[in-house]
């Protein structure tokens, strides 16, 4: 059974979004399978009452991962993270072929967006000549 979109209210996207399936991407299934790789192999302690750089390597693996494996099976580049479930709330969607500077100072210290300094990193090192910036400019 395919379940509807659910329709929410976020803090980031504001009343009554619509969030599709998690399970619909191809990118969302292998980014937690991949987090179940990282827990079971480092045993990687995560931050209790504050997000550590434990959980930015965590989420930044695990879209690094998702998005080369999904890639390297499709035969071209799928690189957003959260293009279908979250296509209504833009901000909220990674893209790893973006380099993102790590911003200590972020408005949003989540460890989603800390991760994207290492998930985009990691891509970007696969090809750095190519490599821009979220300006454009690297």
């Amino acid at each position: 059974m395919i379940l509807p979109p659910a329709v929410a209210s976020s803090t980031t996207c504001g009343d009554n979004v619509t969030f599709y399936p998690l399970g619909r991407e191809a990118l969302i299934p292998v980014h937690e399978y991949q987090h179940y790789i990282t827990d079971t192999l480092t045993q990687m302690p995560m931050g209790e009452n504050a997000y550590n750089v434990g959980d930015a390597l965590h989420e930044g693996f695990s879209d690094y991962m998702a998005a080369s494996h999904v890639s390297q099976n499709a035969g071209v580049d799928v690189t957003l993270v959260g293009a279908y479930a979250f296509q209504n709330c833009t901000s909220i969607q990674r893209d790893v072929a973006v380099l993102k500077v790590y911003d200590k100072d972020s408005s949003d210290p989540g460890p989603h967006i800390y991760g994207l300094s290492w998930a985009s990193g990691s891509a970007h090192a696969q090809n750095p000549f190519s490599a821009t910036d979220s300006t454009g400019v690297c």
